[in-house]
């Protein structure tokens, strides 16, 4: 049994405690730290556990420590507890620059597990098991289409500031991104950067931005990618557009949950409140790399990878204003 604490007790730690809850016994919940005292007494009012005074106490008590702060935090969090000879879990992006964190060596970085959950979605997976069917893939199409008010960023010090939240392909688009390398089995060295040009309509967000449009040449196919937040009122559309030269496959939903097409890979979710559902699945492929097994977990060097793109894209579009 390892005993497991949080830093950082916002929103997305209650999908972590599902994590530990279907664990079959394997983790003990402790408690965890928040720099909100209100947060954390909140958090650990519906979940139990402790109210650790500070980020070195949860390390210091704890065998495996989950990283759920703000962006800007993680790869001083993760550096910390490695230095501690803890495991680390830490959810996305694993840090906001690729030398945060380079260097770290292979043996120490097996004990770092960077959250990528909507790889165990049930319709990437259903996707993922399809992509040799398709034939040659002739493009993909991707869109993020979510809504954010004004609240979102003003409640929060750290989103839609660049030096704390990276940008809205570090947050809102990263698990679309890494969907799209996922299913193609690629890294940042087979993606080609055709175009990227971002823009901020939203007064309420510092100075990151309300839109990103990319277009990258992945092992020779295209891929166009558009990620934005200023849909009106609700979420409209989370989608990834697969068309081969065989069939095509549509993955939908507002979390990439669903399969639209083709229509007899259509399924139900029993649970309509599927954000952050897969953690549980992802979770479980934690504990069993800890035990040797070799699976989709996303470790240092793919997060690392992914970030290495990101930062790439960002410096084309930057350079584009």
């Amino acid at each position: 049994m390892y005993k497991i604490g949080f830093i950082g007790l916002g929103k997305i730690s209650t999908r972590h405690v599902a994590g530990i809850k279907n664990s079959d016994g394997f983790l003990q919940f402790t408690g965890g730290y928040d720099i909100n005292i209100k947060t954390s007494e909140m958090f650990v009012k519906k979940n139990g556990g402790e109210i650790f005074s500070s980020p070195d106490e949860v390390i210091a008590k704890n065998d495996i420590i989950a990283v759920l702060t703000s962006h800007d935090t993680h790869a001083v969090m993760i550096k910390k507890i490695i230095a501690a000879n803890k495991i680390c879990i830490c959810e996305k992006p694993i840090c906001l620059h690729k030398d945060e964190l380079s260097s770290i060596d292979n043996n120490v970085g097996r004990n770092i597990f960077c959250i990528s959950q909507n790889r165990y979605n049930k319709a990437v997976c259903l996707a993922k098991e399809k992509m040799q069917s398709l034939g040659k893939i002739r493009f993909i199409q991707a869109n993020t289409f979510w809504y954010r008010n004004a609240e979102y960023y003003t409640l929060s010090s750290w989103r839609g500031e660049a030096e704390k939240e990276g940008g809205i392909l570090y947050n809102q688009g990263y698990h679309l991104l890494d969907a799209i390398l996922y299913l193609l089995d690629a890294t940042s060295k087979d993606c080609r950067i055709v175009f990227a040009q971002k823009e901020n309509f939203e007064k309420s967000i510092k100075d990151t931005e309300s839109y990103i449009k990319i277009i990258l040449c992945v092992k020779g196919v295209m891929v166009d990618i558009l990620v934005t937040t200023i849909f009106a009122k609700e979420n409209f559309e989370n989608s990834i557009v697969v068309a081969g030269e065989n069939e095509s496959i549509k993955i939908s939903g507002n979390h990439l949950n669903e399969i639209e097409f083709p229509r007899e890979c259509a399924f139900e979710y029993a649970d309509k409140n599927i954000y952050g559902s897969s953690h549980i699945k992802n979770y479980n492929d934690i504990l069993a790399a800890l035990s040797g097994e070799e699976n989709q977990i996303v470790n240092i060097n793919e997060a690392l990878d992914r970030i290495n793109l990101l930062e790439k894209i960002y410096l084309f579009a930057n350079e584009r204003e």
